[in-house]
């Protein structure tokens, strides 16, 4: 039924029309900042390394911060994600993403609905969604999501509410989805390998990478890794 469900109302979706088209390769190896895995590196400085080491596309979630620090930093990642041609979004903030007319933004369930966020931010930027099962994919994916990022695969301190689900549950959403699916939480390179089959394109990390006295280097390894699974 919810295969069903999901089919009808996409195709009404693109009735209406859904003109973003998000290229697969660039959630590769998409980085999340996290101010906590920082090691005495700025932000700013540790997304240019994950950059230099393959990252292909970044998110600025920042919690509890200032808002002049927090813009700050926003604006200088922003500009190195352009000087490597990296897609920047926002998580949560749509005011924010518009302010620094950022490529998109990142939602999560309990955010604005896709379809609002593409109303507010037009139709020619990014909204992702996270999920953690096939119902909130079928929901985020027929109100316009453009990709998911479904976890948290493994324990993760820097996942919001760490909700674990299941490889068998990350493969049901992919087979049902018709956007891209990433997967998140706890990946790394240590266990990347186990979901080579299960149907993402690409994972999204923030300790994987950031969590290291040599972020280029533990990013190219991660990228070289990934590119070999699913580049």
């Amino acid at each position: 039924m919810i295969k069903e469900n999901y089919c009808l109302a996409n195709a009404m979706f693109c009735i209406r029309g859904k003109t973003m088209q998000l290229e697969q390769k660039k959630l590769l190896l998409y980085v999340i900042t996290s101010r906590e895995y920082l090691r005495g590196k700025s932000l700013p400085d540790a997304i240019e390394q994950a950059l230099k080491g393959g990252a292909t596309m970044v998110r600025f979630r920042e919690k509890n911060r200032s808002l002049p620090s927090l813009m700050d930093d926003a604006k200088a990642i922003q500009k190195l994600c352009k000087a490597y041609q990296v897609p920047f979004v926002v998580d949560d903030d749509i005011a924010m993403a518009l302010n620094m007319d950022a490529d998109g933004v990142h939602l999560g369930q309990d955010d604005m609905k896709p379809k609002h966020a593409i109303l507010s931010l037009g139709p020619n930027k990014i909204v992702g969604s996270s999920v953690h099962n096939e119902e909130e994919a079928f929901l985020s994916i027929s109100s316009g999501a453009h990709y998911l990022d479904c976890g948290c695969l493994y324990s993760s301190i820097s996942a919001v509410n760490n909700v674990l689900i299941t490889k068998e549950k990350l493969e049901a959403v992919c087979k049902m989805a018709n956007v891209p699916v990433i997967g998140n939480g706890g990946v790394n390179l240590s266990n990347v390998e186990e979901l080579k089959d299960t149907g993402i394109c690409g994972i999204s990390v923030a300790r994987g990478v950031l969590d290291c006295d040599d972020v280029e280097a533990a990013t190219r390894a991660l990228r070289e890794k990934v590119e070999s699974l699913w580049g």
